[in-house]
């Protein structure tokens, strides 16, 4: 459900090995099918209330969003004069300048390996993954804040389809971008540039709406695009500078920053709007990044959308409960979300470096169980099961998001089994499509409640959703590096990069 981390399914996100194979479609064209498939699952649902994941993952198949993990293709000799991805295989001024950072950055390689050997790369997570927490939080804020704006503005729920939907417009604008830079240049600089955008339109939120459409629409557009280039830039990093052996542990903790931060938001937000105002939101999570940059910006060699935007709503209009006591409802299920996020990771490299699994049973075992669960879930939270409890629907909700986070060993890392080259570039094409997903299902979502009042309906046509894709991901999913991805043979990984 998370953003969902998350579309159709994980379903295009890193579209099958062999299938790419065989139509030797260039790599840009392969991202298109990317992990759309599971990004989009809630989408659809909670995204018109960006009372609102990488999922995506990412994802979509995230959110959206590493798992090279157990793949030996993953790690080939390292040989001089190769660059990072994006750049040429022949000696040139950029990769003499990539060895340089890689110099100065104290980083190093293993004798007669392109394996990193970063041993800071928890450091960088963590940093990074608080960078998600502070993204997530001021994505999700307007979810809440939302209830009491469309009081003072007098909006109907298809125009605040509208103000919420412009977000993806930006959010997917800068997903390809986001990653291909990074990839290019590195990380860092990257998601910094895209803290500032979002934090800044984060802020101007409250002065905009006051302003009119335009200016709100764009602040919602702006604010995406700031957004849009955090997971791409993080996966880049990750590639460059985490073990095979621990990107599913990495990439697990920053999907589940991603849960972290919508249950600050929804958890915070109700109380800040009843003991201040609904402004003091977003400028309380806006500013926060200032807090966070003096963390980040001295580092050096570190590289569902769905039920999150509708949640708030639902509860309100579906059990009647109260905005003050939104946060007891929508708070635990994210914080459990990300409790089984950060085991997800772990699980799956567990699974692939001790256990013998191969990685298409992980990606696959591990999909179908983070979809077909949130599926049963949703729809019981809305059946006679729960008897008009909101408490019950609630627990169910809560389980549901918490399976869901077990995508996070599977589609939110499979970009990085079958393009670690180009992991930035893969991860946002995947997210970009994901995030069209919720630009035309958060809207669409709205037109469905106002035409039919049926929260059943909604629930149920994300439930069909979540089956069809994670049949279509069983069905596609590659487990090996893609021939576009670079060299069968002596070909050295992205380096570790200090920017």
């Amino acid at each position: 459900m998370r953003a969902c981390h998350q579309g159709l399914t994980g379903a295009g996100a890193n579209a099958t090995h062999r299938q790419l194979r065989q139509h030797g479609l260039p790599l840009a064209a392969k991202l298109a099918t990317s992990s759309s498939a599971h990004k989009q699952g809630l989408s659809g649902m909670l995204q018109h209330r960006q009372r609102h994941p990488v999922f995506p993952t990412a994802a979509a198949a995230s959110g959206g969003s590493s798992g090279g993990t157990g793949n030996p293709a993953a790690t080939q000799p390292q040989q001089q004069g190769l660059s990072p991805p994006g750049t040429s295989i022949s000696r040139s001024s950029s990769s003499s300048a990539s060895s340089q950072n890689d110099v100065e950055s104290g980083l190093q390689r293993g004798s007669g390996s392109n394996e990193p050997q970063n041993r800071d790369w928890l450091k960088l997570v963590t940093v990074a993954a608080i960078g998600i927490v502070i993204c997530y939080a001021d994505r999700s804020n307007m979810s809440t804040a939302i209830l009491p704006m469309a009081e003072a503005y007098h909006w109907d729920k298809a125009f605040e389809g509208v103000i919420l939907s412009a977000f993806f417009a930006g959010y997917a604008a800068t997903q390809v971008l986001g990653g291909s830079l990074a990839d290019r240049y590195g990380g860092k600089f990257v998601l910094t540039t895209g803290v500032f955008l979002w934090s800044l339109f984060t802020v101007l939120t409250p002065g905009a709406a006051a302003a009119g459409t335009v200016p709100l629409l764009a602040a919602r557009v702006l604010l995406g695009v700031g957004e849009g280039v955090a997971f791409p830039s993080i996966h880049s990093m990750i590639a460059r500078n985490v073990p095979t052996s621990k990107r599913s542990t990495a990439v697990g903790i920053i999907t589940a920053a991603s849960y972290a931060g919508t249950a600050l938001a929804f958890g915070l937000s109700p109380w800040l709007i009843s003991r201040f105002s609904w402004q003091w939101v977003f400028y309380l999570f806006g500013g926060s990044a200032l807090l966070w940059l003096p963390f980040w910006l001295p580092l050096n060699s570190y590289g569902m959308y769905g039920l999150l935007t509708w949640l708030p709503t639902f509860f309100t209009d579906f059990y009647g409960v109260k905005l003050v006591d939104l946060g007891g409802y929508t708070l635990l299920p994210y914080l459990l979300q990300g409790v089984v996020g950060l085991g997800a990771g772990a699980l799956a490299d567990q699974l692939l470096s001790s256990r013998g699994w191969s990685v298409r049973s992980v990606r696959v075992g591990l999909q179908l169980a983070g979809m077909l669960g949130p599926a049963a879930c949703l729809m019981a939270a809305v059946s006679p099961i729960v008897g008009g409890s909101a408490e019950a629907a609630s627990a169910l909700i809560t389980v549901g998001l918490g399976l869901s986070a077990l995508t996070l060993g599977a589609v939110s890392v499979n970009h990085l089994d079958i393009a670690p080259r180009h992991a930035g570039m893969v991860f946002g094409a995947g997210n970009t499509a994901a995030t069209l997903a919720g630009l035309v299902s958060v809207p669409l979502t709205g037109w469905v409640l106002q035409r039919t009042g049926s929260w059943p309906i909604v629930f149920g046509l994300i439930g069909v959703h979540f089956v069809v894709g994670s049949a279509i991901w069983a069905a596609w999913v590659g487990d090996k590096p893609l021939p576009e991805d670079g060299p069968d043979e002596g070909a050295a990984l992205p380096a570790p990069s200090a920017r």
